[in-house]
């Protein structure tokens, strides 16, 4: 592994000041999570110390929190997935808070199974999910030589994933019940007609926008989406109508802004949208479900007026994953396919 060189402070993100330094070709970051110099400075000198003088620690000389932090930091904030790893993380660290990796006993990541299914009411693919935050933490630490072992973290089956979908009239009185919730009811309308995830709508600008020829490009700058593809897709005309009359009562760069007291920043992406969410469908009288559910609802959509292959390249979804997911109402169509060929005439 290459040893690490040039160290400095430089302001970042809000003015924060960095710790950054070179590894082989890469450069790598630290946040010292103030914008004073001198105590940046103090945090660049145990970092220099950290990272020049590495001892390997025993899982319970170092803790949980500490390796999570430093995995974020130091690699997975430059990720595509960075938005989402950053969610996971923190609900990782207001379980563990202050526990070293010995913790992770068995029976202890039980026990967090237990909490996310039956407290946070979350579901095995959440478990899963952020674990694997967890284990990349882990082996992060491992490979920087911070730490001597990784415990071994399980991975749980996973039920086959739902096509469960919102009808036309459930939808539009969701959008009703979110009349004064604007955040909410752009959130709403910009999934269930592009069927781009939440975090892809959370980070959409303005200047995405292609208003002459009514595109939208969901996809970042500068980012290689690899697993989780975003839609660059034409869309509605009433999509982009309801988009330009957003456009004129907002001042944000972000196209879904919101302010609130855990909120203050209408620049900074929204964290989560459930629980207005949830209220929302309590409002219209429709069972709560998660922000995915429009994914799903746009595609079941889409897959019943287009053809497979249009459907795919609209919403970013691959065939295969719109094969397995959605299977059933591509048999429905099939059924009439079959129909129609046995009515043909010579």
């Amino acid at each position: 592994m290459p040893n690490p060189t040039n160290f400095r402070l430089e302001k970042l993100y809000k003015n924060v000041l960095y710790v950054v330094w070179t590894e082989g070709r890469r450069t790598k970051r630290r946040s010292t999570g103030t914008t004073n110099r001198e105590e940046a400075t103090i945090v660049l000198r145990e970092v220099m110390t950290e990272l020049t003088n590495p001892e390997k620690a025993r899982p319970d000389q170092i803790s949980i929190a500490w390796c999570l932090q430093r995995y974020y930091d130091g690699y997975a904030y430059e990720l595509s997935s960075s938005w989402t790893i950053d969610i996971h993380i923190k609900k990782l660290l207001a379980y563990w808070r202050d526990k070293t990796v010995d913790a992770l006993t068995p029976d202890a990541i039980n026990g967090y199974k237990k909490h996310v299914l039956e407290v946070e009411k979350l579901s095995v693919s959440i478990v899963n999910r952020r674990l694997t935050a967890l284990r990349s933490a882990l082996n992060y630490a491992k490979a920087n030589r911070w730490l001597s072992e990784v415990p071994s973290i399980p991975k749980w089956d996973e039920p086959d994933p739902k096509s469960h979908f919102l009808t036309r009239s459930q939808v539009a009185k969701l959008l009703w019940a979110s009349r004064r919730v604007p955040h909410l009811k752009m959130f709403i309308r910009l999934a269930v007609y592009t069927a781009a995830r939440a975090e892809a709508i959370f980070q959409l600008t303005w200047d995405r926008i292609d208003w002459e020829n009514g595109w939208i490009d969901f996809r970042l700058p500068g980012v290689i989406h690899k697993r989780k593809k975003r839609p660059n897709a034409p869309q509605s005309p009433v999509l982009m109508a309801a988009l330009r009359r957003a456009k004129q009562k907002t001042n944000s760069r972000l196209v879904v802004s919101y302010t609130g007291p855990k909120h203050t920043d209408p620049n900074e992406p929204i964290a989560d949208i459930r629980t207005a969410l949830e209220a929302a469908c309590d409002r219209a009288g429709v069972e709560r479900v998660t922000p995915h559910i429009f994914k799903h609802t746009a595609i079941t959509w889409g897959l019943r007026q287009a053809s497979l292959w249009d459907v795919s390249g609209q919403t970013a979804t691959s065939v295969t994953t719109l094969a397995r997911v959605y299977g059933k109402h591509l048999n429905e169509d099939r059924k009439a396919t079959a129909n129609a060929i046995a009515r043909g005439r010579r």
